[in-house]
């Protein structure tokens, strides 16, 4: 697959745009909308022969495009629309292109008859009448629009009045046509209104899902790499064009005051500088030791269940985001398994200890489909975070790090994050869309 990651020149168009030229597409409506389409702001509507779709898909799959799946919602969709995203640094956001095949007459050519297809109108839809072809594009981006908008720029009532004989054509009366526009907005008012709701916080409308289904991501590292950060930066960057859920496998509240009290007493106490105490005996330390079995199975299954949620969220197509994801190969840190203070408890705390165990193989079958691993230097990660890890702590966590990709290189990809955030985030969005354009 090449790769579409790199910087593009300012008066260089996106390969995707080139594609659609070179495969005969046209700009159907909103030719405005072009500039705003290049820097990833927009969608941009486009015709392709449905004889030249094949092709197009096998361009755009190489150029690390990723199939949308359309919402429901809208009352366009149909077999012969397509929409695809190109990731491409230092945009807004991706590359939005929307591509249809054929056309259905009605309002907007998308309502109600069946799809017709354009190259069945003979005469009407000469290419060379209505310039529908790219013009040869300059060495100036500016150059370019300029030149693309003058070709397109009498192509929406040259489409207004075509559709009308394609109305006449399928035998559609006038009071047919007036009823096919009241029910187009209808439809267009009553997705308007839940749009409205969406914002106000009522309701919760899907977007697009994957063509090749959904996908859960982690973010995984040491506190201090900004899981936290990037989580947030990816969830806005990605919730603008998918459906996404997001997930997080850390304890918080009561969790989070319960981990830090029954970590006080660890014999190697890696959330502190300072020097580690011996282990308690008696019955106020098996006490502890039980409390701590008990909380380990109790946030096992809480993790368990949100592991479950996430899976079947993606099987559904959507985007998973978490933060943070559990292992089983170390204790104590990372999200494994709570620490053990005591060698040897009372039966009863060790089957707790077992339990905790089993359902972390469990959680280890509803691993995520890409984990990404954020690693820095320890001296970048105290500067953020001063006095969360000792440096054996942290480099703990890095060599686990290394023992779990070492372990499933396939499903890991790992990130320097002691760059820029803007940087950082590039080699993420990066990563996550490698997986995702994925042909399967």
């Amino acid at each position: 697959m090449q790769s579409n990651t790199s910087k593009r020149k300012s008066n260089e168009m996106h390969p995707s745009f080139l594609a659609v030229r070179d495969a005969g597409g046209v700009i159907y409506k909103n030719v405005d909308k072009l500039e705003a389409a290049m820097r990833g702001e927009s969608d941009l509507d486009l015709y392709v022969d449905v004889a030249r779709l094949e092709e197009l898909r096998e361009t755009f799959w190489s150029l690390g495009g990723v199939q949308g799946k359309l919402s429901p919602l809208h009352d366009n969709v149909g077999a012969n629309r397509e929409e695809w995203f190109f990731l491409e640094p230092g945009l807004e956001g991706p590359i939005h292109l929307d591509i249809v095949s054929r056309f259905k007459t009605g309002p907007k050519f998308s309502k109600e008859l069946d799809f017709l297809a354009l190259e069945d109108l003979g005469d009407n839809l000469e290419k060379d009448e209505l310039g529908y072809e790219f013009t040869l594009l300059g060495e100036e981006t500016t150059q370019q629009l300029n030149a693309v908008k003058q070709a397109f720029s009498g192509l929406n009532s040259e489409f207004k009045e075509l559709r009308l004989e394609v109305a006449e054509k399928n035998g559609v009366t006038t009071n047919q046509m007036r009823l096919m526009w009241v029910k187009h907005y209808l439809k267009k008012s009553r997705y308007y209104l839940q749009r409205v709701l969406e914002k106000i916080g009522f309701i919760v409308l899907p977007k697009r899902q994957l063509e090749t289904g959904g996908a859960v991501i982690a973010l995984l590292g040491p506190d201090g790499v900004g899981k936290t950060t990037q989580v947030r930066n990816l969830r806005r960057f990605l919730s603008a064009k998918f459906s996404l859920r997001n997930v997080y496998m850390g304890h918080t509240g009561l969790f989070s005051a319960l981990a830090h009290h029954l970590r006080k007493d660890n014999v190697s106490d890696t959330s502190s500088q300072s020097k580690p105490k011996s282990p308690r005996s008696g019955l106020k330390a098996e006490i502890e030791e039980f409390m701590r079995g008990v909380w380990g199975i109790w946030l096992a299954l809480t993790r368990l269940r949100k592991a479950h949620w996430a899976r079947k969220s993606a099987q559904k197509g959507y985007l998973v985001l978490s933060d943070r994801w559990p292992q089983n190969l170390e204790r104590g840190y990372l999200d494994g398994p709570i620490r053990r203070v005591m060698d040897k408890a009372n039966p009863i705390t060790e089957v707790a200890f077992k339990i905790e165990n089993k359902i972390f193989d469990l959680i280890e079958k509803q691993k995520p489909d890409l984990m990404i691993q954020l690693v820095i230097p320890y001296e970048v990660a105290n500067a953020r975070k001063p006095g969360e890890l000792s440096p054996d702590a942290f480099e703990q966590r890095i060599n686990l790090l290394h023992r779990m990709h070492n372990k499933s290189p396939e499903s890991i990809e790992i990130v320097d994050v002691s760059a820029s955030e803007q940087s950082v985030f590039a080699d993420l969005t990066t990563a996550i869309w490698r997986h995702l354009s994925r042909k399967e």
